[in-house]
């Protein structure tokens, strides 16, 4: 039976479980999708390590009770500029899959850090959230940092951006294909469940006594307009995970500090792999007037 095969019998089973709870309970059903929400679906596979990481230095946080796993490389000092520079994955990833950013930064002399977050790679746990994420990302900054440079993909943006917003971080953020308004992932999620009316307006409460915010608070186009910082904001036209259209708006405020560089049929997952882009993060790093 191929993985396809399986994923849809998951889907199909999960559809019927969730209506049969709804039944009964509109909560319970809500709470079971919110786990499923917040549940990596690869789970946590054993992944071989690239081979930089194999010259890092390992960094442990014990954060809310888990343990999260962090690589450390710093740069020769005849290069070495003092400067720090943190990566965040996104969700259902890890930090392996950056491993082609690190010679490039070291190069340049960086200091690089990154994380597997809470749920993710070989950190503890089992589920998380933007908003869990977040707190990660603010105690490693409290910990490691100060940082002159963020980059995040897709979860790992939100979060960042989110994080710099609560600490006033005036340090380079970069953006790969952010999330950028959980209303449209919910919208999404609860669509392809198949949720009840009841069972979506719990799963949406819930969130909101979870956070003690509105699920509008979870928001780029929010957040961003606190942000005074550099922000370079990276995005692929067909992507499909975040959607372009969520960017339009941004975009339309013009605002000063952030630019914008677009692709087009890279996607959500491939856009951080392209060299093109790789090259546009470097520069955008390195570059001196970016710094305010």
């Amino acid at each position: 039976m191929s993985n396809r095969t399986k994923n849809n019998i998951k889907v199909i089973y999960y559809i019927f479980i969730l209506k049969i709870i709804s039944i009964f309970s509109p909560k319970a059903a809500a709470l079971k999708a919110f786990q499923l929400f917040t549940t990596p679906y690869s789970g946590k596979p054993k992944r071989e390590a690239p081979a930089e990481f194999a010259f890092a230095t390992t960094l442990h946080l014990l954060f809310e009770g888990k343990m999260l796993y962090g690589w450390q490389w710093t740069p020769q000092p005849e290069v070495n500029n003092g400067k720090k520079v943190l990566i965040a994955h996104g969700f259902d990833s890890c930090s392996y899959r950056f491993a082609h950013y690190i010679q490039p930064f070291l190069q340049q002399g960086f200091t690089v850090i990154a994380f597997d977050a809470p749920a993710h790679g070989l950190s503890d746990g089992k589920t998380t959230n933007v908003l869990e994420y977040r707190n990660a990302i603010v105690a490693i900054i409290k910990k490691f940092g100060p940082f002159e440079v963020f980059m995040g993909h897709s979860l790992g943006g939100m979060a960042l951006a989110l994080a710099a917003e609560k600490l006033h971080e005036n340090a380079k953020i970069i953006l790969i294909a952010p999330a950028i308004e959980t209303t449209t992932a919910i919208y999404a999620f609860t669509k392809f469940l198949k949720l009840s009316t009841n069972t979506k307006i719990a799963f949406i409460n819930h969130i909101k006594s979870l956070s003690h915010h509105s699920i509008q608070y979870f928001s780029l186009s929010r957040a961003i307009k606190h942000i005074h910082a550099p922000v370079l904001w990276i995005h692929d036209e067909l992507d499909k995970i975040c959607p372009f259209k969520d960017v339009i708006p941004i975009m339309e405020k013009k605002l000063p500090n952030v630019e914008f560089y677009f692709t087009k049929g890279l996607g959500h997952s491939n856009v951080y792999k392209s060299k093109s882009v790789k090259n546009t993060i470097i520069a955008f790093s390195v570059n001196e007037q970016h710094f305010l």
